[in-house]
């Protein structure tokens, strides 16, 4: 809901609405995909705190060839600034 750096976000999209609304999840500057808005935020919290364990599925597209030994740190978690994210399944569609 908001950018570090200033720039455009999604909160400037919905700051007239009547209700707050709250993002589910984030997508980051240079990506695309769906975002989903609500404003329930019980539902939010369900969908993205770690302890209610929903699955989520990503499918992201490299510009490199991803070896063996990258994948394994990647399904370990990844740093993200001063957050680490949950150890996942990578699954490798085509190269």
């Amino acid at each position: 809901m908001s950018d570090d750096k200033g720039r455009k976000c999604i909160a400037d999209f919905v700051k007239d609405l009547p209700e707050r609304v709250f993002a589910v999840g984030r997508l980051d500057y240079n990506t695309e995909g769906l975002l989903l808005l609500t404003n329930d935020g019980s539902l939010t919290q369900k969908i993205l705190h770690p302890k209610y364990e929903v699955e989520k599925t990503y499918e992201v597209t490299v510009n490199k060839l991803i070896d063996r030994k990258t994948i394994e740190r990647i399904e370990k978690g990844v740093r993200i600034e001063n957050y680490t994210s949950a150890p996942c399944k990578l699954t490798l569609k085509r190269q």
